[in-house]
């Protein structure tokens, strides 16, 4: 977290498949959180090595910090990249990823990263990263919502879903 509406979360992963070093990935986002709405931007993402059908995904959650939670119908976002060359950074155009709720205390964003690898082409890489929660004392009577440490726990099992 920077601060009480905004935070930061950038990680890089070492991509191994079948022992198999391939190369390495960086992939992060910025949060924002103004009111009820709920911003991830930028949304970038970068490979070492040539990746295919790169998809980055976005979807709210109805959670408090250490629990996973239930995603929010018609707030799943997604933005087909495509194919890149390797060391081709990608960013979540034009906006980034914007979701809106006014109910529940609390709520946190999770993006996803996928591609798939020329030489592997049956194989999909997931990558999830998840916002510190953000809550309201009252949503009712405060919608000025504010982030909160992220625990473990708070991230998906498994990959992102749409409604």
């Amino acid at each position: 977290m920077i601060d009480d509406f905004t935070g930061y979360f950038e990680m890089e992963s070492d991509v191994t498949i079948s022992g198999e070093l391939i190369g390495r990935v960086t992939y992060s986002t910025e949060w924002t959180i103004t009111g009820n709405n709920f911003r991830s931007k930028p949304v970038a993402f970068n490979a070492t090595f040539d990746t295919q059908d790169v998809v980055l995904e976005g979807l709210l959650f109805d959670s408090c910090g250490g629990q996973e939670g239930s995603s929010i119908d018609s707030t799943h976002g997604i933005y087909t990249v495509g194919s890149l060359p390797a060391n081709t950074p990608a960013f979540w155009d034009p906006n980034g990823y914007n979701s809106y709720w006014q109910g529940g205390a609390c709520k946190s964003q999770a993006n996803q990263f996928s591609f798939v690898i020329p030489e592997y082409p049956d194989t999909t890489v997931w990558l999830i990263e998840r916002s510190p929660a953000a809550y309201s004392p009252d949503p009712a009577t405060d919608p000025l919502y504010r982030f909160r440490t992220a625990l473990p726990a708070d991230l998906p099992s498994t990959p992102l879903r749409g409604d």
